[in-house]
């Protein structure tokens, strides 16, 4: 099995709630070549480690997004006071 595909199950079961990574991940381990083994271990403990964190980003980028399409629908600003200080920004 490729190592980036087993990676990819086990992080969307633990994701969905189907399992934990140390019930997973030797499950996998035995279907994945074993010169890619600790590939597969780095790819979901790093992954995960840091999923909070991309989350969060993610997150506050995608509440960003549409907070400026919602408001460029309406041709309204997306923040008061922006536009002025954009503006002044570009003439100093």
């Amino acid at each position: 099995m490729n190592v980036r595909v087993a990676a990819a199950k086990i992080i969307v079961s633990i994701l969905h709630d189907e399992g934990s990574l140390s019930t997973l991940l030797p499950q996998y381990l035995a279907k994945v070549e074993e010169r890619d083994r600790g590939l597969l271990q780095q790819l979901c403990y790093g992954t995960l480690r840091y999923y909070p964190r991309l989350k969060a980003y993610l997150d506050r980028l995608l509440d960003r997004q549409a907070e400026w399409s919602t408001c460029t629908s309406t041709g309204l600003s997306p923040r008061p006071g922006n536009s002025q200080s954009v503006g002044r920004a570009r003439r100093q």
